[in-house]
């Protein structure tokens, strides 16, 4: 499953997950970030094997994997996809901007 495919959504939460660094509360992203990652999409994530799917109780936990970090990292100097999104294009032009720092 090529990677290339992620919505605007998907990417802007493993974006997230690497600028945190941590596991975090799908809650987290949906309060504080206001970005909702419907369940089928999360569990394409994981089918993918970016990030790791924890729940505790009622709550669920995402953190990335190896292969998620790996992700991250070659999104660094890549171009903005197409359908990428207003949001992840302002993520793709700070992380071009802290390559140039």
């Amino acid at each position: 499953m090529p990677d290339d495919d992620l919505t605007p959504v998907q990417r802007s939460v493993l974006l997230i997950l690497m600028a945190e660094a941590r596991e975090v509360p799908n809650a987290e992203l949906t309060n504080d970030r206001k970005l909702k990652l419907e369940r089928e999409r999360r569990d394409d994530l994981e089918r993918r094997g970016l990030i790791t799917v924890r729940r505790e109780r009622s709550r669920i936990f995402l953190e990335l994997t190896d292969r998620g970090w790996r992700w991250c990292g070659d999104q660094d100097g890549a171009e903005v996809p197409d359908r990428a999104g207003h949001g992840a294009a302002a993520a793709y032009a700070i992380l071009a901007g802290l390559r140039r720092n």
